[in-house]
């Protein structure tokens, strides 16, 4: 079976590679908003003569603007995913560091005094009863 550090090792790898095409998906809406803000975009809509270029601009641009109002709603989404998942990371990260810090007690404990080991038995069993966060 699949551990929770080889899906998160896997995860890491893929918000990786997304992470570098949303900066190049960046880069390419900054260019094209400068772009339409340009004289150089104004004059060359203005040399338009033909009918058939300008329809097929604005299918083009028609179309950029959709694609980057899906994308929009995607980010969205993906921004509130994100934040939810650093959320229960932090929660786990807890659980884990209070259970490994629980483990050191009982293995200085075991080394150290037999008296107080069966506090560290009632402690890890209070410490379980816990429960797991939900990842």
């Amino acid at each position: 079976s699949v551990t929770t550090s080889e899906e998160c090792t896997e995860a890491i790898l893929s918000i990786t590679e997304v992470t570098e095409l949303a900066y190049q998906f960046i880069d390419k809406i900054d260019y094209l908003n400068y772009h339409f803000q340009t004289p150089e975009f104004k004059s060359e809509v203005e040399e338009m003569t033909s009918e058939e270029h300008l329809q097929r601009l604005l299918k083009t641009l028609s179309k950029t603007k959709k694609a980057m109002s899906d994308a929009g709603e995607i980010y969205t989404n993906l921004i509130d995913k994100c934040h939810k998942i650093a959320t229960n990371c932090s929660k786990a990260e807890q659980f884990c560091r209070n259970k490994a810090n629980t483990a050191r007690r009982d293995s200085n404990v075991t080394r150290g005094v037999g008296g107080a080991a069966s506090g560290t038995a009632i402690a890890l069993g209070t410490a379980g009863a816990v429960g797991t966060v939900g990842v």
